[in-house]
């Protein structure tokens, strides 16, 4: 009698484990970069602190569309000053449904709601504005505030995020998770 309990109470921890693993999710590293020169980590930003990512989802159509381009500049080509229009251009470069479907599913379960997902109007880029706390958890990663050593400026940044599998090819990337370019007007020089 004490041995089946004892077979039992080992079968119910093994249910349960199994229940727990089959719960977790397992993410795949979807980019990573080195330590950037010239930025040094300063800490972490407040949990609460929003940052703005915007999902890059396949454009398979993208070939054709720079075949469209070349044909219609091509004085030589049939199709010659056939321009696109906006409406088709935002066509050819549309991601595939699957894709669509695929990231709504995975930011809802994140508790993304769609009214705050702003897409491109091709719909191949969406913008979410999260907390910080919210995005690590959604990119399996961890931010740090870093600053520029020369000119002092602060980015809040990532060098590297994972998606679950169910998403990692139906986004192309995600930024500015791992950018750390500062991108500045310059003068214009005439000589």
């Amino acid at each position: 009698m004490l041995y089946s309990i004892v077979i039992i109470t080992f079968l119910i921890q093994i249910c349960v484990s199994n229940a727990s693993h089959s719960s977790t999710i397992i993410f795949r590293r979807k980019e990573s970069v080195s330590d950037p020169q010239n930025w040094v980590k300063i800490g972490k930003p407040p949990a609460n602190q929003t940052i703005s990512l915007r999902i890059s989802l396949p454009q398979p159509g993208f070939s054709t569309l720079e075949r469209h381009i070349s044909e219609v500049s091509d004085p030589t080509h049939l199709r010659y000053g056939m321009y696109l229009s906006k409406e088709d251009v935002e066509s050819i470069v549309s991601p595939p449904l699957d894709s669509v479907n695929a990231v709504n599913l995975w930011l809802g379960d994140n508790g993304i709601k769609e009214r705050d997902c702003h897409r491109s109007p091709a719909g191949d880029w969406v913008k979410i504005t999260i907390p910080v706390a919210q995005a690590e958890r959604l990119l399996n990663t961890t931010y740090y505030i870093w600053k520029h050593t020369v000119d002092g400026d602060v980015l809040v940044r990532t060098l590297e995020y994972s998606l679950p599998p169910t998403v990692y090819s139906h986004v192309t990337h995600i930024q500015p998770t791992m950018m750390f370019a500062r991108l500045r007007c310059q003068a214009l020089t005439l000589f």
